[in-house]
């Protein structure tokens, strides 16, 4: 939450709180139904390690 940005924050909030998003789901980490597809790979590209 210190270095992420708001929209890395929330993703990461929804898919651990279940009070904070009513997609939650059974398993650990499933994401919201309003994380979009697109806001899904902005996350995953900003995680990729440039070699």
């Amino acid at each position: 939450m210190r270095y992420g940005s708001q929209e890395v924050t929330d993703t990461f909030l929804d898919t651990r709180c279940a009070n904070l998003s009513s997609a939650w789901g059974s398993h650990f980490g499933t994401l919201a139904m309003s994380i979009d597809k697109a806001a899904a790979w902005r996350i995953v590209e900003r995680a990729i390690v440039a070699s």
